[in-house]
């Protein structure tokens, strides 16, 4: 299959490194015209997944385009070619710019998928594919569902170990981890799903990994709405049983304990004659906003649910039933709006009282908690309202939002679960419309989230100046390759240039032997080109310098930082955090440095770059990224 890549590109104002390379280009003298331009520079604009590419290995990874005057090596073309045989997908790369040169060269803008490596590569003459340095890539490769055996098709499946680990076999994701750009879990926390059966509606494998990386994508059929659909390793799941498939006129009805609002008294399949897969069980009124259900439907229904308790009442001895006819309008419109071809759940009542409102607590993965209150208020009837309209909104009258509250905090009390994640036994706006527009003697539900839950987030290194994230790398030392200033050219052998002649390294200063160095020594000691052999050395040394300034040490640093979930991460804690976490002082990697010292020229095998961690993000919670600003002392920067 071949995929149409010619891009429609927005012009950016913002042409990071080329618009000031290429400005500088138009200023050189002479000697600089070798150094090609910038024509254009736009942001991509074809779909994420078509600018998923892969490193040939025949183009290295620079910090611009690799034919600009200044540009550095970020990653070596040998670096590049390896990445072919990496089994992760943590290696994946995302294009995003695009830069036209004079010479009508192609450079991309790309970055690996866990941001190690960030920069411009070579993408050939023409924009119509990828080229050069890169190729296009399917991070992921959807299988036929037929892959799986029938059994597996038709099966329910839990979680086997539920949890918050990131490892592809506890949570959910939005994509199969790694397979899309900045797509990540669809839950961090699995727990609250224990017991949820789980259906799978698709299959494949991510690309780097091979087909033995199974992932399928799974779904609550009795909730649609559940926040844990999403992907998941085969090998995360256990298949509880194998089910017959819900025929396209057909609703399956979960009848749930009132004891515990997550487990199934019986279900029961009803059919209707005519009825079509997706439709919707009940009728919609466009005047009214509200559902309703025909006559014979409710009735056929009714004998259905009735049957289904009176076997269960006389096989455990119970007094359930259920009667349609008893459900207010909020109650009608949820079970309305149950589609053919797929489940609905029902939740039996114990009697409420006249002046009470039943508050059932709903768990972010769309299951009610065993848990609900009967607030009540003296003298009300039922069919009141609970509150009053206020404009768009809903509100209590008098003291009664202090006193539901209190006793809303009270019943969530041991269930893990509260009002908010600060745990501070405050209504929101929406649980308050929730529950001041219900009516005495009938039932509202409003939304809990998890509470003392802790998770973690990921410390980000940034530049204090600039804002831009700092590159974790293990490479030691400095590998990249820097522009040699003109008035050094001739005075550096050649075992200390690369095979243009043009550029260096620090594996390559490492060449210079001790005559090299005396040479050095004598072109600076010459009255008339002296003062510009000490300025081109400075140059290199900066050169080298601002090579290191946006790389740090990753190796063996802890980057993520534990919290109550939802909490607000204070600065002062995280700097004193990072202080005691080996994170306070990050270093470059080392690179050489051509010292004057007094009467000869030394190299300085251990210099680098040093940040100090300065300020954070702000406004930030657990859970999310969150970025470390960190300085660079003005005698670095010089």
């Amino acid at each position: 299959m071949r995929f149409d890549l010619k891009r429609s590109l927005f012009l950016s104002v913002a042409a990071l490194g080329f618009i000031a390379a290429a400005g500088m280009a138009n200023s050189q003298t002479a000697s600089a015209k070798t150094y090609a331009r910038v024509t254009s520079n736009s942001k991509m604009a074809m779909l994420p997944q078509d600018r998923n590419v892969t490193f040939t290995g025949n183009n290295a990874l620079y910090t611009k385009a690799g034919t600009l005057r200044g540009a550095r090596v970020v990653a070596s073309k040998a670096t590049l070619s390896s990445f072919s045989n990496v089994s992760s997908s943590t290696h994946n790369v995302r294009a995003y710019r695009i830069a036209t040169t004079n010479r009508g060269s192609i450079y991309y803008k790309v970055v690996t998928y866990d941001g190690s490596y960030r920069g411009w590569i070579y993408g050939g003459k023409t924009d119509s594919d990828f080229n050069g340095g890169v190729q296009q890539y399917r991070t992921f490769t959807n299988q036929a569902f037929s892959t799986l055996t029938t059994a597996q098709q038709n099966g329910t499946y839990k979680i086997t170990t539920p949890g918050t680990a990131n490892d592809g076999t506890q949570v959910t994701y939005k994509s199969p981890a790694y397979t899309n750009y900045k797509v990540g879990r669809a839950i961090t926390d699995s727990s609250p799903y224990a017991n949820t059966q789980f259906r799978i509606d698709a299959v494949g494998y991510r690309t780097k990994e091979g087909s033995s990386d199974q992932w399928v994508h799974i779904y609550d059929p009795a909730n649609p709405n559940s926040q844990a659909t999403g992907w998941i390793k085969m090998s995360g799941l256990t298949q509880t049983n194998a089910t017959t498939p819900i025929a396209d006129n057909q609703i399956q009805f979960n009848i749930m304990d009132p004891n515990n609002s997550n487990n199934t008294l019986v279900s029961f399949n009803w059919t209707k004659t005519g009825a079509t897969r997706n439709s919707y069980l009940g009728n919609y009124n466009t005047t009214t906003h509200n559902w309703s259900l025909d006559s014979n439907d409710q009735a056929s229904l009714q004998t259905a649910i009735n049957n289904a308790l009176s076997g269960y009442n006389s096989t455990h001895g119970t007094n359930y039933s259920y009667n349609i006819s008893n459900l207010n309008q909020s109650q009608l419109n949820n079970l309305a709006v149950a589609q053919f071809g797929g489940s609905v759940k029902l939740y039996l009542n114990s009697a409420i009282a006249d002046n009470a409102v039943r508050v059932y607590f709903r768990m972010p993965n769309g299951n009610n908690l065993s848990t609900y209150y009967d607030w009540t208020k003296s003298g009300a009837n039922r069919g009141n309202l609970v509150g009053y309209q206020n404009g768009s909104n809903w509100s209590f009258y008098g003291s009664d939002q202090s006193d539901i509250q209190g006793k809303l905090a009270t019943a969530l009390a041991g269930t893990g679960y509260g009002l908010n994640y600060n745990n501070n036994n405050t209504l929101n706006q929406d649980q308050i419309n929730a529950i001041a527009s219900g009516h005495y003697g009938s039932s509202v539900t409003i939304s809990v989230v998890p509470v003392n839950q802790t998770v973690s987030s990921t410390i980000r290194p940034a530049g204090f100046d600039n804002r831009k994230l700092l590159t974790a790398t293990t490479e030691n030392p400095l590998s990249d390759v820097v522009p040699i200033p003109d008035d050094l050219k001739a005075d550096l052998p050649a075992a200390a240039k690369d095979a243009s002649g043009n550029n260096t390294s620090s594996a390559l200063l490492a060449k210079l032997v001790p005559g090299d160095l005396t040479n050095l020594q004598q072109k600076l000691n010459d009255q008339t080109n002296g003062p510009k052999v000490q300025t081109a050395i400075k140059a290199l040394n900066k050169e080298l310098s601002d090579a290191a300034s946006d790389k740090y040490i990753s190796t063996g640093l802890n980057m993520s930082y534990s919290g109550v979930q939802g909490a607000t991460i204070s600065q002062p804690t995280l700097l004193n955090y990072a202080a005691n976490n080996n994170l306070g002082t990050l270093k470059s990697p080392t690179f050489k440095q051509l010292n004057i010292g007094t009467g000869n020229v030394v190299t300085n095998d251990d210099s680098h770059v040093e940040f100090t961690a300065n300020s954070t993000d702000t406004n930030v919670t657990f859970g999310n990224p969150v970025n470390i600003y960190y300085k660079i002392s003005d005698a670095q920067k010089n």
